[in-house]
């Protein structure tokens, strides 16, 4: 996602099919801005809404602790009797959950489902469908001891008391609204510091604060920074689930992934690709070594089917180097230098008697030796010989080639 398209969808539209818009980078900076029909959008694939006006109402109310599938049919019930029109006619979103006591304390937005589908309906129409919508009654932000009244792009004031509740203002009544507000506050002693007038830069000019404060006594009105009504907290309610969640997002969803798991795929690939190359050299080296021995088995004892070469040629190495009277492997003194080599330096002290016969050398070993002898024996295997020990006060070693007759 590069750049998203964020709409002001107010309760006149789409009979008023001009709207504001924003067109917003990857770092929320304003690339583009607007007042206009749906024509002259800026075309994007993700688009926002912000619905403002009298189109949501927010309620808070209490429920009894339950699963979550069951809260919306106790957050109905509980609501019937807050609302003037059919509870089964409206959809809901819940904006926050306290725990208080056995039950819980739930703020809901509650918008006419007639009115999310005509909306959405007439986006469809005009290829913008959107991935998210809110409501303005969540952008409003919250300004701590002080009350914010926000005009919004259309003219629609929003006035929020405190983190959790904000209700929607009629221009020609705000004076009045203001006032009321102001007793209940006092009465609760939860009197605000100031209100602070929050204008969208294309907000109608017809409230000024100083006006205003001269209408509401007792009441400090300022003018604060600009209302940027796009500016929604990420972890504002989502009006679009349940009936309304656009199958967009599942793909957009995907879309987001598909980059990483195709540098993966790619990843895996390049490392089978190699790890394969590197097997099938290394089977062509053992071809090309064994095919080398075949040539020299060959060569140096012919008329001799190739059973087992390497084998076979140590033999017959044995053998010429006995019938020119040099040592063979299985020999008593090769094989005593054998031990001495893989033995060490205490090998020579540790001999206590040895006896040769047919190949095979036994060494009896002094006591000390008892230790060590695993550790001779696992030498001795990995090198070739045959060899078998004893422990206990005397150790025995027993010598040979493997399959030297």
């Amino acid at each position: 996602m590069t750049q998203r398209l964020i709409i002001y969808i107010d309760e006149s539209w789409p009979a008023a099919a001009s709207a504001p818009w924003v067109l917003l980078d990857e770092h929320n900076r304003i690339v583009q801005e607007g007042h206009s029909e749906p024509a002259h959008w800026p075309v994007v694939p993700h688009c926002e809404l912000v619905l403002g006006g009298a189109q949501c109402s927010a309620f808070e109310t209490r429920i009894p602790k339950a699963a979550r599938r069951e809260q919306e049919r106790l957050l109905r019930y509980a609501l019937e009797t807050q609302l003037l029109q059919d509870v089964d006619a409206q959809h809901l979103a819940v904006t926050h959950q306290r725990a208080d006591g056995a039950g819980l304390e739930a703020g809901v937005l509650v918008i006419s489902r007639a009115r999310l589908r005509t909306v959405l309906a007439r986006l469809a129409e005009v290829g913008r469908v959107p991935l998210r919508a809110v409501t303005e009654l969540q952008a409003v932000p919250d300004a701590g001891a002080r009350w914010t009244l926000a005009l919004g792009p259309t003219g629609s004031g929003i006035l929020r008391i405190d983190a959790t509740h904000a209700f929607v203002t009629d221009a020609g009544a705000l004076a009045e609204i203001l006032a009321h507000a102001l007793l209940q506050a006092r009465a609760s002693g939860a009197e605000p510091e100031a209100v602070e007038v929050r204008r969208a830069p294309t907000a109608p000019g017809s409230i000024e604060p100083a006006a205003l404060a001269r209408a509401v006594a007792g009441l400090r009105i300022e003018a604060g920074a600009a209302y940027r009504w796009w500016e929604t907290p990420a972890a504002s309610a989502d009006l679009l689930h349940g009936e309304f969640a656009p199958s967009q997002r599942g793909s957009a969803g995907r879309q987001a992934l598909r980059r990483p798991l195709i540098l993966v795929a790619v990843s895996v690939a390049v490392f089978v690709a190699v790890n394969l190359a590197f097997v099938l050299w290394q089977r062509h080296e053992l071809d090309g070594i064994e095919a080398r021995m075949r040539r020299l088995f060959v060569t140096a004892v012919p008329d001799t089917p190739a059973i087992a070469p390497a084998l076979q040629l140590r033999r017959h190495l044995d053998e010429a180097r006995s019938q020119h009277g040099e040592l063979r492997e299985d020999d008593l003194l090769a094989l005593l230098s054998a031990y001495t080599e893989i033995g060490g330096s205490a090998a020579p002290a540790s001999v206590r008697t040895f006896d040769y016969e047919a190949g095979q050398l036994k060494l009896t070993l002094g006591a000390a030796a008892t230790g060590g002898i695993a550790g001779l024996e696992n030498r001795f295997a990995s090198l070739g010989y045959a060899v078998r020990s004893t422990g206990g006060a005397a150790p025995s070693l027993t010598l040979s080639r493997k399959n030297q007759r």
